[in-house]
Order: C-alpha cells, then sequence, then structure tokens
C-alpha cells in the first residue's frame, strides 16, 4: 500500500514539473515581437480581417466575376464615398487607359480603366468628365496579385471630385477577360462594401488572388 502510495507521488511530481516547464516555454514565446500587417488580410480562416486605408467593392454580376475585391484610394487627390451605392454599373471606358476623352457614356457608373499612358490624374478627370461617379484603376502588370500602388496627384493643378481607387492588375484583367467573353461592357456592383469584423473565412475572395 505504502509502496503504491510513494510511486503515485513520484509521478505526481513529475507531472507537475512538465506542465511548469511547457508553461514557461509558452511565457518565452509570447515575449517575441507581434508581427504587424499593413495593407493585408489575416491568413487564419477565424481570423479577422485587418487592413488600413482599404475599400472594397463586391460584383454582383455576371456570376462568373461575383467576388469582394480590394482597392486602394488615391493618396492625395479625389473625393470620398458619402454612400454605398447598390447595383449600379461598372463601365470598362473606351478607350480603355482613358488618356483622352472617354466615348462611351459613364452617367451613374463606375468607370474602369487601365494604368499607363498618361497620368492618375488625367484618367480621372476624363472619366469624371463622362458622368462617373467613381473611377477604378487598375494596374497594367496583369501579374500583380499582392501589390497596391499609391496613386499620387501629378501637380499639374488640376482637381479630382469623384472617389478615385487603385484596382490590383489581375483583378483588372479578369474582370475585363471574363466581361468580354460573355459580350458584355459592364457589370453590377455594390461600392463600398463594409467588411468590419468580417473574417477571411466569410469573404467571397476572387480565387486568381491572393490578399
Amino acid at each position: 500500500m505504502n509502496r503504491t502510495l510513494v510511486e503515485f507521488c513520484c509521478s505526481l511530481l513529475l507531472f507537475t514539473l512538465f506542465v511548469s516547464r511547457l508553461g514557461l516555454a509558452d511565457d518565452d514565446s509570447e515575449q517575441e515581437a507581434p508581427v504587424e500587417y499593413r495593407y493585408e488580410i489575416a491568413s487564419s480562416p477565424d481570423a479577422n480581417l485587418v487592413y488600413e486605408d482599404t475599400y472594397y467593392f463586391e460584383i454582383v454580376s455576371p456570376e462568373s466575376l461575383s467576388y469582394t475585391y480590394k482597392l486602394r484610394q488615391a493618396k492625395n487627390f479625389g473625393g470620398s464615398f458619402d454612400r454605398q451605392y447598390k447595383k449600379i454599373r461598372l463601365v470598362i471606358a473606351e478607350p480603355v487607359e482613358a488618356c483622352r476623352k472617354i466615348e462611351n457614356p459613364l452617367g451613374g457608373a463606375v468607370a474602369l480603366v487601365l494604368r499607363g499612358g498618361c497620368s492618375f490624374i488625367t484618367k480621372s478627370n476624363h472619366a469624371e468628365s463622362a458622368g462617373a461617379l467613381a473611377v477604378i484603376i487598375a494596374d497594367n502588370d496583369v501579374d500583380n496579385d499582392d501589390h497596391m500602388v499609391d496613386m499620387v496627384d501629378d501637380e499639374t493643378g488640376r482637381a479630382v471630385g469623384i472617389p478615385s481607387m487603385f484596382l490590383m492588375g489581375k483583378d483588372g484583367v479578369m474582370i475585363r477577360r471574363h466581361l468580354m467573353m460573355k459580350g458584355l461592357t459592364d457589370a453590377i456592383i455594390n461600392i463600398p462594401v463594409n467588411l468590419t469584423g468580417q473574417t477571411l473565412g466569410s469573404a467571397k475572395l476572387p480565387p486568381w488572388t491572393l490578399w
């Protein structure tokens, strides 16, 4: 009886020492410097979205493009969204680079234009003159699926009154490609979309883009 009791006490002591060492290891790991995320999204399915100065929009139609997309607002020009626009048109500008007067009507729509050929201010001015409520400028690097560009004023003194947003090149080319395949010139979108408190698992992300 006494031998059994001694063995039990020894086992309990060893177990206590083992658990205390685990606790010390956990304490050490918690002292590491925290990782900071800027313009990124948390990688864990149950983690909250992490973003700074970032906007989102979602495509409602066509269904093949029905995902949530990330945008970055122009750094030092353009207006801001004062409301959410639901089920409005996202229209591909003609010409797509919008370096001259846009030929197709954009009244009550968001213009989708392509980076390159002229300044962001010029593109935004032409979209605004065509009646656009906002302009989304897609990167001309079609492989860009993870890098946001800061769009800055060209210092020509021209003002832009509408929101001007940057879209990654991979998203831009996929949107244009899907619309052209279907013989469409526009998509139906909601913009901006509030993702506050949502998780990566609950957001419907484009399968070709890594946030």
